[in-house]
């Protein structure tokens, strides 16, 4: 498969202090050959288009049931240095996340046992205020209130 010749425009603004191409891969409508969608397929694609420059890709929990975002893992997140791609999702409403919550927590611990030692953000490459937010997920998700700036 050949991408057309056009030359993509990079965005005007920066955005995490840097220029990316505008075209983003949306992971809406993946390919699907069966209920898990077709995995082999999908890298093919998401090799092809970061192979031409893009990094930018979409996704959603809603998509395919859940799909998407689990098919972005194997094929994005598992292949490629985290350096290199960016997502863009969408966030369910504050009920649906604290049910989330309450699922990750089994599987990762609560953001309240962050010990806010820095480490974590001195290795994020999109310089992330990890701590920050932690901080402010504990305030909505653990102790039930808003968080106010």
């Amino acid at each position: 498969m050949e991408l057309p010749k056009t030359v993509f425009p990079t965005m005007t603004k920066n955005y995490l202090d840097q220029n990316f191409k505008k075209l983003g891969f949306g992971l809406m409508r993946s390919p699907f050959i069966s209920e898990k969608g077709d995995i082999e397929q999908m890298k093919k694609m998401v090799d092809l288009y970061t192979e031409k420059g893009f990094t930018y890709f979409d996704t959603s929990y809603i998509y395919g049931q859940g799909i998407s975002e689990t098919n972005a893992r194997s094929v994005i997140v598992e292949r490629h240095p985290r350096s290199s791609f960016r997502f863009a999702t969408k966030l369910p409403n504050i009920e649906y996340a604290k049910r989330r919550y309450g699922n990750i927590i089994q599987e990762s611990g609560r953001a309240s046992s962050c010990i806010a030692c820095g480490s974590c953000e001195g290795h994020c490459p999109q310089k992330l205020k990890i701590i920050t937010y932690l901080q402010e997920a504990v305030t909505i998700l653990e102790d039930n209130k808003e968080v106010t700036k």
